[in-house]
């Protein structure tokens, strides 16, 4: 079946909310058509490489979001996004050179600074992991993330001899 171009983004939102149903296998084909009517662009891909890795495919999650930093390389939340799927692979040194280039690239970016932090305190950079956790901490302000962004900040300065924050 085709479609037009212009309703990709319906498929692209139809592949996202089946994928929180768990019918990954409807959200793929939906991604897939999306991929196929926008060749160039980058949300599709990165969309199936999410969704891919929510199905278990790591794998195929990697290829796509690398796909998609080969068209939109500055993609702070793609970046982030093959950081997790590195991650996973246990490919930690590209992981954490995923994550430093989505700060570079948004300095802005809460999550990419999390997950940054994380990446620096599996390292043993604990110093690093602080500033990063900090950083995000300062950026989401009340965020989802935020409890437990706190509680590793207070877990890393009791480990570094620093005292807890509020204190």
């Amino acid at each position: 079946r085709w479609f037009l171009p212009a309703h990709a983004p319906s498929r692209i939102l139809r592949g996202q909310i089946r994928a929180r149903q768990r019918d990954f296998a409807n959200a793929l084909a939906d991604l897939d058509a999306a991929v196929a009517a926008l060749p160039g662009s980058g949300d599709p891909l990165a969309q199936r490489g999410i969704i891919r890795g929510q199905a278990g495919d790591v794998l195929g999650a990697l290829a796509d979001l690398t796909e998609s930093l080969r068209l939109r390389p500055d993609d702070a939340e793609t970046l982030v996004n093959r950081g997790i799927a590195r991650q996973i692979l246990e490919d930690h040194d590209a992981a954490r050179a995923d994550f430093e280039a989505a700060v570079r690239a948004d300095p802005e970016f809460a999550r990419a600074h999390a997950s940054l932090s994380l990446a620096r305190v599996n390292a043993g950079d604990l110093r690093g992991g602080l500033e990063s956790a900090e950083t995000a901490l300062a950026l989401s302000g009340a965020g989802p993330q935020s409890a437990s962004l706190r509680r590793l900040r207070d877990r890393l300065r009791i480990e570094l001899g620093l005292p807890e924050a509020g204190r």
